[in-house]
């Protein structure tokens, strides 16, 4: 691999972008600010703001060359290593940064973005098409394509504060999922990322000069994200993962590359993956979140016939009413009037492996445990968060922890359970 194909083309194949500027897409390794500083480190080795020295480091991987770049800024103390994971011959490659406080005093960050892309050729109106995938629930990955100048992004002569702003605050594919694209329509790449992250993120695009646009790609961020570190002497931090790459070729040439990079980058290789069980959920198009006894032992004998090796009772099973009893995690006698153990006993008998749904983090502000003082949950101005009529745990506090624990514990063994889904359905929101 020609590493330096490498960094100047964001992937291991030509990508022509004939213009003024050449036949390369520039890049500004970290990008981040505090402390009354803005960091902006240059690949050349060209400073902006106070940054020192930079030295490359090549190594390899089982997955392929890893290409790390350090830098230092001599006024602050503050260290950052910009790092490229790559995965043979794909053209997505995994980066992330870490940034070290090597000084004496704290350093306040308000930005750390993980990918920072400059120097994009804009030459002409049209140029540019930006896939965005949108999301709602029972709608999911609804891909829209625009023009930038659809979206408000306008090529002047001047630089503007013109931006393009995706992002997400607590629930990561609350509205977007956390990928994109860009299409150059008259030179023919695509430029695709990912954010590999279950909080929140952000990704903007804008023009910082005359005929030039930037990408940054991330989630650290006070402004859309919330986010704020005092990086301690001798504390390092590292920004979130994120994906992305350059491919000759339309978006089908750019997400076949994106997938394969997921199959080799992100498969966990988890030894329940060598099966891929068949899992039957009573949830989705079925019961809705009102399971009873008497439902579940009709659907058990027809899901076993079906082929199905696990069976999971999803929401709904506990609590005086059920589904809006969040965080009550005991079962519902009414429902389940033999008990819910005798739902779980016809389906070990039916041959499958009994599971159940949980969304430990969220308690319902009725039930009992809303009674546990303020430091279990999450809070902001003084009140606790409320989102769906449900406050957030806060995993900070070891008396939630050990809450959590002792909870999954008591039903895996109570019911004997083989799976349990740990679902997710409503945002944090901010807290402190």
């Amino acid at each position: 691999m020609d590493l330096g194909q490498v960094l100047q083309h964001f992937g291991v194949g030509q990508c022509s972008t004939p213009d003024s500027k050449g036949d390369v897409l520039a890049f500004q390794f970290v990008n981040a600010s505090g402390a009354g500083h803005e960091y902006r480190l240059l690949p050349t080795g060209q400073v902006e703001a106070s940054i020192g020295s930079r030295r490359l480091v090549n190594t390899s991987n089982k997955h392929g060359d890893l290409i790390e770049l350090h830098y230092r800024d001599d006024e602050t103390g503050l260290e950052a290593v910009n790092h490229f994971q790559f995965f043979g011959d794909n053209p997505i490659s995994r980066r992330w940064v870490t940034v070290s406080n090597t000084s004496d005093e704290a350093i306040g960050l308000d930005v750390l973005h993980s990918a920072f892309i400059d120097n994009i050729p804009w030459t002409q109106r049209g140029q540019f098409l930006i896939h965005i995938p949108y999301n709602v629930n029972y709608a999911e990955g609804q891909w829209r394509v625009h023009s930038l100048e659809d979206l408000g992004l306008i090529r002047t002569h001047k630089p503007n504060a013109s931006k393009l702003i995706v992002n997400a605050v607590g629930r990561s594919a609350d509205v977007y999922l956390p990928t994109a694209m860009l299409e150059d329509a008259v030179n023919h790449w695509t430029l695709i990322w990912q954010i590999e992250h279950s909080g929140s993120w952000m990704w903007d695009l804008g023009q910082r000069e005359w005929g030039v646009l930037n990408l940054a790609i991330g989630g650290l961020s006070e402004s859309y994200g919330h986010w704020y570190k005092e990086l301690r002497p001798g504390e390092s931090l590292e920004s979130l993962p994120v994906a992305a790459g350059r491919v000759h070729g339309d978006v089908e040439e750019a997400i076949a590359s994106m997938v394969n990079y997921r199959r080799i980058a992100c498969w966990s290789q988890h030894p329940v993956d060598k099966k891929l069980p068949v899992i039957f959920n009573d949830y989705m198009n079925c019961l809705w979140a009102d399971p009873t006894e008497e439902k579940e032992l009709r659907l058990i004998p027809r899901a076993a016939e079906a082929g199905c090796e696990i069976y999971v009772v999803d929401a709904g099973w506990f609590g005086e009413k059920g589904w809006t009893d969040i965080g009550d995690w005991h079962e519902n006698g009414g429902k389940f009037p033999h008990g819910l153990n005798s739902v779980m006993d016809a389906i070990r008998d039916a041959g499958m492996i009994p599971g159940l749904w949980v969304e430990i983090e969220g308690i319902a502000k009725h039930v009992e445990m809303a009674q546990k003082p303020d430091s279990w949950f999450l809070s902001l101005h003084g009140h606790r968060n409320l989102y769906a009529n449900r406050y957030a745990l806060d995993f900070r506090n070891p008396e939630v922890v050990k809450f959590a624990d002792e909870t999954m514990d008591r039903l895996i063994q109570t019911y004997g359970l083989g799976y349990v889904k740990i679902d997710y359905n409503f945002s944090i929101l901010l807290g402190g």
